[in-house]
């Protein structure tokens, strides 16, 4: 009986260190996943924010574009 005692409570340490394990990976887990998901938080700020900027170097170079058309449309109607 001391022998069936000492297995039982052998294999319930053994189970116990296995859910301490199965605990500590999830965690690691949990944690890699949260680290992701404000990697990716952060580069959807940036790419919104690239894309402000190319927005409004875009509408720069069309009133560029337009003051450039009426600078050559003066300088045609003045010949």
């Amino acid at each position: 009986q001391a022998e069936a005692i000492a297995i039982r409570e052998r294999l319930a340490k053994e189970q116990a260190e296995t859910i301490a394990s199965q605990e500590r990976l999830a965690k690691e887990q949990e944690r890699e996943a949260k680290e992701q998901a404000e990697t990716i938080a952060s580069q959807e700020r940036l790419a919104k924010e690239q894309e402000r900027e190319a927005k409004e170097r875009a509408e720069e170079i069309a009133s560029q574009e337009r003051m450039a058309k009426e600078r050559a449309e003066t300088i045609a109607s003045q010949e």
